[in-house]
């Protein structure tokens, strides 16, 4: 199961915290428009455009002069910002320096209009919180941490130098206070809801686990067997090379449990698969379908006698000697063998696997600890009993 990575106390951990971030050619760097950089880019031109259409056909419909400091702000706001628009859309990548660029800008420029419009542009205080807040969101805590900086220190500027700090102390502390708590809190906010959010991506990954997967041996179950030997069935057409169903359950492992409890008779269990798993390849399918009962799923098997050696790994591994708490082990393995396709008409992976459950059983009738390949009179014998 995936582990879910370190949630910081931050929004996000995207970009390491005020580290130049590496810049690769950009020449070899495709132009995305969905680059939150160049989105920003692309929103701050359009929100300048706005605003100076909005003093244009205010002053047009009240009649009143354009105050030649908004037309100059405006101006080089917009300049400023076709220019980083340019930069961005020019030079694709990680540039850390360019965002505290825009960041520095985008507060700047709301600290100018404060200090044109005094106290009417109170109103305008969120827009700081807003750089703040979008460039965490965008970039990571550390730009969060540096646009909220400079729209405290352009706040407090603009306060000072215009003369309202005193006049309106209340007010302009609780400005500044929002400046600096809000994106904190919101900050705070996003990384409760990260770490919620990957608690329950963690818990999906394992509910979507213990779904398909034995939860003593972590082997595949049962589900996760048919499921795949049905694929194999379905795609034959495509890919006619024989599989084999290498079906086993542990002899006498109800003694086990009995003689020495389930907590020996579990280990031996988890032993076994793990080294009948280290024993066959890789591509293989090893799952537990219940109980002691165990099945191998080989692909492009060559032969016959390619699965008989598989089964007498198999087998080798089952009966290993251990100690378990103290007791000696031995144990053995009753295997049946069924090759697919094996001559029989619409056939499924359950006809597939109740072949190899057959064979399973007359190995068990027939001493245990050996193996067998179904032929159809086993179907025959199975019926009639011993």
């Amino acid at each position: 199961m995936a582990i879910p990575r370190h949630v910081d106390a931050g929004m996000d951990q995207r970009t390491s915290p005020l580290k130049a971030d590496s810049v690769e050619n950009p020449a070899s760097l495709p132009l995305r428009w969905d680059d939150q950089e160049l989105r920003q880019s692309l929103t701050r031109v359009i929100i300048t455009f706005g605003i100076a259409l909005f003093n244009g056909l205010r002053a047009f419909v009240e009649h009143e002069p354009v105050v030649g400091g908004i037309v100059v702000t405006v101006g080089v706001y917009l300049g400023y910002s076709l220019l980083h628009l340019a930069w961005v859309a020019g030079y694709p990548g990680n540039h850390a320096a360019r965002r505290i660029i825009g960041i520095v800008g985008d507060q700047g420029a709301c600290t100018a209009a404060f200090l044109i419009g005094g106290e009417k542009a109170f109103p305008f205080f969120v827009v700081y919180i807003w750089v703040s807040v979008g460039n965490g969101m965008r970039f990571g805590s550390a730009y969060m941490y540096v646009a909220t900086v400079a729209g405290a220190v352009g706040f407090s500027l603009a306060a000072w130098l215009r003369g309202f700090a005193l006049p309106h102390f209340d007010l302009v502390l609780g400005i500044l206070v929002s400046i600096i708590a809000i994106p904190l809190f919101v900050r705070k906010l996003f990384a409760q809801l990260e770490g919620a959010n990957q608690r329950l991506q963690a818990l999906a990954l394992q509910l979507q686990h213990d779904a398909t997967h034995d939860q003593l041996t972590g082997l595949a179950n049962r589900a996760v067997f048919f499921d795949r030997l049905n694929h194999i069935i379905d795609r034959r057409d495509r890919h006619p090379a024989p599989c084999a169903v290498i079906y086993f359950d542990i002899d006498r492992f109800k003694s086990i449990n009995d003689d020495y409890g389930h907590s020996v008779g579990d280990e031996l269990l988890r032993q076994i698969s793990s080294e009948v798993e280290a024993g066959i390849r890789k591509e293989d399918n090893f799952c537990r379908l219940a109980g002691d009962e165990f099945v191998v799923l080989i692909e492009d098997v060559a032969s016959e006698e390619a699965a008989a050696r598989i089964a007498a790994t198999v087998q080798a591994a089952v009966a290993t000697p251990r100690t378990i708490e103290g007791h000696a082990i031995e144990v053995s393995a009753s295997i049946g063998i069924a090759l697919y396709p094996d001559g029989i008409n619409n056939e499924d992976a359950r006809s597939v696997a109740n072949r190899a459950d057959i064979a399973m059983y007359h190995s068990k009738r027939h001493g245990r600890g050996r193996q067998t390949l179904y032929r159809p009179d086993l179907a025959t014998a199975a019926a009639t009993g011993p």
